[in-house]
């Protein structure tokens, strides 16, 4: 081997082993790039959790809240009476100018009823049903039955209302 060819060769090697580490070096690069942006998917991902965490915090406190209110408001209509609960819709009828003919108390504790009957016009006995469920007093209709009286504007109602639980 001649000395041009000797060098020749000398320079191949050294170029191949250049390229070799070259491929070695980028594929790092490359590695390092995308290990760098992982990092930074789980740490937001992390902060994410975080904060997720401090709302479910947030949330809890406030479902305990809730929870004790609505016990106290169902230990507060529990401890309401039928004839409370009937005297409060007197009220609530004598506000739209409505006297009911009778009323009546039926039914078990657990289940008892206030029972109404008026003759009125109709008016006054929406704007009462309106005000019902306007209000809070958590009351259920059971029964309600309307007739109109014949050749008069005013009807005959009966219904039954009982409190929810």
């Amino acid at each position: 081997m001649t000395t041009n060819e000797k060098k020749l060769l000398s320079l191949f090697c050294w170029i191949c082993t250049l390229i070799v580490f070259s491929i070695i070096t980028l594929s790092n690069v490359d590695r390092i790039r995308s290990a760098d942006l992982a990092e930074k998917k789980y740490t937001d991902a992390l902060e994410k959790i975080s904060q997720n965490e401090k709302d479910l915090t947030e949330l809890k406190e406030r479902l305990e809240q809730l929870k004790t209110e609505a016990i106290s408001e169902n230990e507060l209509t529990a401890s309401q009476t039928s004839s409370d609960s009937a005297s409060s819709i007197r009220k609530a009828l004598g506000k739209e100018g409505i006297k009911p003919c009778r009323y009546q108390i039926s039914g078990k504790t657990p289940n008892e009823t206030v029972e109404f009957s008026l003759q009125c016009d109709t008016l006054p006995f929406l704007r009462f049903l309106k005000s019902e469920a306007s209000s809070s007093s958590r009351l259920h209709f059971t029964y309600v039955a309307i007739k109109p009286i014949k050749d008069t504007a005013t009807l005959d109602i009966t219904f039954r209302i009982r409190h929810a639980k």
